[in-house]
């Protein structure tokens, strides 16, 4: 908050003092009575803001007495507390006319003991850093912007904006405790995302009132209380506040401000904008909850979908710790990685943008490309930094499982992994990842690895062949092998050094594939196994906890919803938002 509202610097003027005083690290001091002066030549007749900032050296029964003068007129007496550490800045209003001026604060109440027993109580004396002069303001305050984060905090929701002068007057003058808790009533509810409390409120007008008896601005004391609601843990956490938070049988449904706010934070990562806070006020949130859901996944901020949710379930950070090895594959570097993170970000953000169906994932037959990558994947035609949408026939490319991004953090930094290729389709594409390897199991040996009179297919079937790895990977291996014609860096290839890629398969149930199209074809033949995927992923997400038992009825639910709409995405979110999970709470019996 600023201390005062912002002046264009042609109307600011730091001024320098002198008489009595003696220099110091930390502006110029006053060890008995006096006064600091300063001359200043007022441009025009008007009102000015006059400042000092200054602290103090305390001793005796009563702090530091400073007044303000313009000429020999007394405009203000205050008291400094403020430390070395802090100095304060003291302000005030002054009408001033035309010509030179004397501007001073002088130090009203010396002590001096310096016989007393404790050292720190022998001299009480003031020190001031600086002098300035702003205005007039009379002049400027017509066409001078009030700073955007001022009026986020003093404009009043149920008072029409103030055009500048009248804003300048207003916040220059004596503010009510009314007035005072008004703005800090409103601060206060869009920060906990609630209506704030008379007692909280209380509080805050207290910390205004404590600034101002100290000799501080208004504007000072309301810096200090938005300090302290920016620190409480009513804003730092989201909270939900039970009556029987103990007992897991008291199940409610949860309020529109929590409701307000667990939609915010899903699709937005973010606390409520005001339209969601005035649904909430009105009690009419859940009777409009389509209309918003809409609204909020066609505005930029649902771009946090991608970053936060598409991140994460398509492990996009790993992207950033693939160690390839770049003697091998010299082609990549720091450019390469990041346009393959774009292409798959623009490509999720697209599916939100158009509402466009979820088993897009799998096969959508476009993508984002600029020059490096359209280069990287051997597509012509396209040239410079910026990408554009590219339209895919789908032999070698569609769907994320062929982007560069997956096909490169799914693999080793020397070579291609068809074991980590296979686990990640099963794990973020089918939601159902292999266990573990049970203790004492092998990994494949870099010997077997560097055998290049083998396939690296036939190096892993030798290794898949031992009865405690066979189960993993005749689920794994196949999934993984399908993608062999994209090298470690997602490439396309047909041989691998100087064996031709075998990428055809079997799955465990008998089903028969022919490399990524093939695999993608049985992805989609078994789409409800995907939509449970991503609704159960999702729903972890919105939630921001894992699953019970009891949450799968709602996964249930939300991939029949998915059907009748025909799997598009803001289907999907809707479904999500209206889940029992998600529009009720329990207590937890302690357990959380």
């Amino acid at each position: 908050v600023p201390e005062a509202i912002q002046q264009p610097s042609a109307l600011i003027t730091t001024l320098n003092f002198g008489g009595g005083v003696v220099s110091g690290a930390k502006g110029r001091v006053l060890f008995s009575e006096g006064r600091f002066t300063a001359e200043h030549d007022f441009p025009r007749d008007g009102i000015y803001l006059l400042k000092a900032r200054a602290w103090a050296e305390q001793a005796g029964d009563e702090p530091v007495r400073m007044t303000f003068r313009l000429g020999e007129e007394v405009l203000k007496t205050v008291e400094v507390r403020a430390e070395p550490s802090d100095p304060q800045l003291f302000t005030v209003w002054a009408e001033a006319t035309v010509g030179k001026h004397a501007f001073s604060v002088s130090y009203d109440n010396d002590y001096y003991r310096p016989d007393d027993p404790d050292p720190l109580n022998r001299d009480r004396n003031l020190w001031v850093e600086y002098f300035e002069v702003i205005g007039p303001m009379d002049e400027s305050m017509q066409t001078q912007k009030i700073p955007d984060s001022h009026r986020r905090i003093f404009d009043l929701d149920d008072e029409p904006p103030l055009p500048a002068e009248q804003y300048w007057e207003r916040w220059s003058q004596a503010v009510s405790k009314e007035t005072t808790a008004k703005i800090l009533m409103q601060f206060a509810s869009r920060a906990y995302r609630r209506p704030a409390t008379v007692e909280e409120v209380a509080r805050l007008v207290g910390l205004v009132g404590l600034v101002e008896q100290a000799g501080g601005s208004f504007q000072r004391g309301v810096q200090l209380a938005v300090q302290a609601v920016l620190v409480s843990p009513k804003f730092l956490f989201l909270g939900e506040f039970d009556p029987a938070p103990d007992d897991p049988r008291e199940v409610r449904l949860v309020n529109e401000y929590e409701l307000a706010s667990r939609l915010s934070y899903f699709l937005w990562s973010s606390m409520p904008d005001r339209e969601l806070m005035h649904h909430a006020q009105a009690g009419s949130l859940r009777a409009n909850l389509s209309a918003q859901i809409l609204r909020m996944l066609r505005d930029s901020k649902s771009r946090s979908l991608v970053e936060n949710f598409g991140v994460q379930w398509l492990q996009l950070r790993d992207l950033e710790n693939s160690m390839i090895d770049t003697e091998q594959f010299p082609e990549f570097d720091d450019r390469l990685r990041v346009a393959m993170r774009t292409e798959t970000e623009m490509f999720f953000a697209s599916i939100i943008e158009e509402d466009r169906s979820v088993v897009d994932f799998i096969d959508g037959r476009y993508t984002f490309l600029n020059e490096i990558l359209a280069k990287h994947y051997d597509i012509e035609g396209i040239e410079g930094e910026a990408f554009r949408r590219v339209p895919l026939d789908g032999s070698q490319r569609s769907g994320v499982l062929t982007h560069a991004s997956v096909l490169t953090l799914t693999s080793n930094p020397t070579r291609t992994s068809p074991v980590k290729r296979g686990k990640w389709v099963l794990k973020q594409l089918m939601g159902s990842p292999p266990p573990p390897p049970p203790p004492g199991v092998d990994e494949l040996s870099e010997d077997d690895v560097q055998n290049e009179s083998v396939s690296l297919r036939q190096r892993l079937e030798k290794h898949r062949s031992k009865e405690t790895c066979a189960t993993c990977h005749a689920r794994m291996d196949p999934l993984g092998f399908s993608l062999e014609k994209y090298d470690a860096i997602g490439r396309w290839r047909n041989k691998d050094g100087e064996h031709l890629i075998d990428d055809q398969g079997t799955l465990p149930d008998g089903r028969e594939f022919n490399g990524s199209t093939g695999i993608k074809e049985i992805l989609k033949s078994d789409v409800m196994q995907f939509r449970w995927c991503i609704a159960e992923k999702m729903l972890i997400f919105a939630l921001g906890r894992g699953m019970d038992y009891y949450d799968y009825r709602a996964v249930h639910e939300i991939t029949e919803t998915m059907v009748d709409g025909e799997d598009r995405f803001s289907v999907l979110v809707m479904a999500v938002i209206n889940s029992h999970p998600f529009q009720f709470r329990r207590g937890d019996g302690g357990e959380r």
